[in-house]
């Protein structure tokens, strides 16, 4: 499951065996659209510097961003600058993707 942290819960939280499972900004973003309350109608004033409302059950269809949205943009990019982290303790890490080429 996604789970989304910022950079000082996950210096503190996270143990090494648990870095595999950090995901790239872009996939962190897309599997935030199932899982987040990106919905800017949603809140009262947007998060600032911490990740936003976890939903209680995961979506079927993602959050698709319209016109002005400040809880997608700044999610978007706190997780481009590194201050939000993604984490999927269900994706596992492949050796086969990030294979170095030795066939030049």
């Amino acid at each position: 499951m996604l789970r989304l942290y910022t950079l000082w819960e996950l210096e503190r939280e996270l143990p090494p065996d648990e870095f595999q499972h950090i995901l790239t900004p872009d996939v962190a973003l897309e599997k935030a659209a199932f899982t987040y309350d990106l919905d800017y109608r949603n809140y009262t004033s947007p998060p600032v510097n911490e990740a936003p409302n976890l939903l209680p059950h995961p979506k079927d269809k993602p959050y698709i961003r319209s016109g002005y949205d400040p809880v997608y943009d700044d999610l978007e990019i706190n997780l481009m600058e590194g201050w939000i982290i993604g984490l999927d303790s269900d994706e596992h890490w492949d050796d086969t993707v990030s294979r170095w080429r030795t066939d030049f």
